[in-house]
């Protein structure tokens, strides 16, 4: 009783630990992180500071002290996991991002060519001839659209993708949409219908980006329904009857296992391994679909039951209620 800290603490320390008795002494009570080298090994510590005190007076000072040395390393392992991974991440983004641009370039090169053979040929093309320039034509335009899905991708991650809000008129807007996939349907036992109410206010959206989604939702249905129908269903509030709530797209395709509803719409996952050998994809559409949903604001939902068909569903203001 009565040592000062400079009789049993090191010189360095002393006017640390003098400042938290005085702290204390004036009723604070608080904690502290404090490093030193024990046996030649830094250590952290986490010291608890308390006033001890005797009816309405404080007449000393309780210090604790844990070493918390584990949980700090670990902490620093964590943050530098993360601060390593975000640049990798970001790395990878930009890589992605230059990488597409440059092989759309000669893509776009190889489709535009491939397509005057076929003009210039015609009929007096070799058939043989003509079915490869044609099949050059497709598989370019199939990886085009695979490149352009990664790109998408990259710009979202990066926060590269910009939002060009315009008043729209949904039930021209998704007449215009179905009439862009119609030729996917043509001479099979599917109907695409599109379900409007009459005098739906318009929507202030980035129709581009919206029409992205419907097109990616409406495509994997029409993928994966083999007969019966795909239909755009447009909601409205009760309350509130020309408001839109929701776009729907439902189908009576086979139907999406319980356990792989959320997984789908993570990058590069498809319903199960046999979905990408048997359909094709590289299972980017959907994650694509929810990271812009999110940009614009929406929120967007699946339910599906094995064997009875699926519904997506593009929450336009998920604070909404119906």
């Amino acid at each position: 009783v009565g040592d000062l800290p400079e009789a049993y603490l090191p010189p360095e320390d002393a006017p640390r630990f003098r400042d938290y008795f005085t702290r204390a002494l004036h009723g604070e009570r608080f904690s502290e992180g404090w490093t030193f080298d024990l046996a030649g090994q830094p250590r952290a510590f986490e010291l608890y500071v308390n006033p001890i005190s005797e009816g309405f007076e404080t007449t000393g000072v309780v210090v604790f002290g844990k070493d918390v040395t584990r949980r700090v390393r670990a902490e620093e392992a964590l943050r530098a996991a993360k601060e390593e991974a975000e640049h990798a991440n970001q790395a990878k983004s930009q890589f992605l991002a230059k990488m597409s641009h440059e092989l759309r370039t000669p893509l776009n090169s190889v489709i535009g060519f491939s397509n005057i053979l076929l003009k210039r040929g015609g009929e007096a093309m070799d058939p043989k001839d003509r079915s490869f320039v044609e099949r050059i034509t497709a598989n370019g335009k199939h990886l085009l659209g695979l490149i352009n899905e990664v790109l998408d991708l990259a710009k979202i991650e990066s926060g590269r993708m910009d939002l060009e809000m315009e008043e729209v008129e949904l039930d021209a807007f998704i007449a215009e949409t179905l009439e862009q996939l119609e030729g996917q349907v043509r001479g099979r036992p599917v109907a695409l219908v599109a379900d409007v109410p009459d005098e739906v206010d318009p929507l202030r959206t980035d129709p581009g980006k919206l029409r992205q989604v419907l097109i990616n939702l409406v495509g994997n249905a029409i993928k994966f329904t083999q007969d019966g129908s795909v239909t755009v269903r447009v909601d409205t509030l009760i309350e509130h009857p020309r408001t839109a709530y929701r776009i729907a797209v439902e189908d009576t395709g086979p139907g999406i296992p319980q356990d792989r509803l959320e997984a789908i719409f993570q990058a590069f996952q498809q319903a199960d391994s046999s979905t990408s050998r048997e359909y094709g994809g590289t299972g980017l559409g959907l994650s694509i679909s929810r990271s812009l949903c999110n940009l614009l604001g929406y929120h967007i939902t699946v339910a599906s039951e094995v064997d009875r068909g699926s519904t997506f569903t593009i929450n336009l203001n998920p604070r909404l209620s119906r």
